[in-house]
């Protein structure tokens, strides 16, 4: 029996227009990517040392609560001023007054990536290159990857921040993709999974995230893989959550669940 399984285009343009809320600040889904276009196109005019806070900010974790992150970041601009500053013990004490959960690995991860962003020849317009040039493999030979504590999803974070064409996908991704049917467009791939927590299930996403994004019509038009995974982690979060407001959703028809149950 066909499926007819949803066009990503329509999906994304439907939840457009959903409320979404984080850290306090309420946007429509729509104006969330607009925003992440936006720091984009000015991601790296900061300093370096400025990039590195943010960088190593989300190698830490993938924090829901925006204060979390927020408090780590304010605590590492007002710490160090350069990166010769950066030493164990004031970051162990930032990490500590931000309540970081895992101290000691969080501590091997910020001195470690400083000895990265250090090293001679390092620069962050170099870095993006390289990793934009094997995003499709998900840029597996990444020094940052092999800091102890850094999966490809905290990698992916933190470059998604700098590129479009990284994203880090989680739960909320992983439940809409699935319930709306978007997950089909993966068939076929015989690495399928929904875990994850795993290589293996993050690298399946990893490459479903591209080809909803190639779907669209992107690059060059369409939605890259950061905006798709900041819509839908938008709309996962709002919407589409553990018990989904199902009335609510603007998808109602096109999802496969919400035909499957009507």
């Amino acid at each position: 029996m066909e499926i007819n399984v949803p066009e990503p285009r329509d999906v994304f343009a439907a939840i457009a227009d959903v409320q979404a809320e984080f850290g306090g600040d309420r946007r429509t889904i729509g104006e969330w990517r607009e925003l992440y276009r936006q720091e984009l196109a000015t991601a790296l005019q900061g300093s370096p040392l400025l990039i590195f806070f943010w960088f190593v900010n989300n190698l830490l974790e993938r924090a829901t609560a925006a204060e979390s992150l927020q408090r780590r970041l304010k605590g590492f601009q007002e710490h160090f001023v350069s990166f010769e500053a950066i030493t164990a013990e004031p970051v162990s004490e930032v990490l500590d007054d931000a309540s970081y959960r895992f101290p000691v690995a969080g501590l091997k991860v910020v001195m470690e990536a400083k000895r990265i962003v250090t090293t001679p020849g390092f620069t962050w317009a170099r870095y993006v290159e390289q990793a934009e040039r094997f995003y499709e493999t998900d840029f597996p030979k990444d020094e940052f990857l092999a800091i102890q504590g850094v999966g490809f999803k905290t990698r992916d974070l933190a470059v998604s921040e700098l590129s479009d064409r990284f994203a880090a996908m989680d739960l909320h991704v992983v439940r809409v993709t699935a319930r709306t049917g978007l997950l089909v467009h993966g068939y076929g791939n015989p690495e399928i999974s929904t875990d994850v927590s795993t290589d293996s299930g993050y690298l399946f996403f990893h490459g479903l995230i591209l080809r909803l994004a190639k779907r669209t019509g992107w690059p060059g038009s369409g939605y890259s893989p950061g905006e798709i995974d900041r819509m839908l982690w938008n709309f996962g979060r709002a919407v589409c959550k553990a018990r989904p407001d199902c009335q609510a959703c603007p998808l109602a028809g096109t999802c496969l669940t919400s035909r499957a149950v009507a």
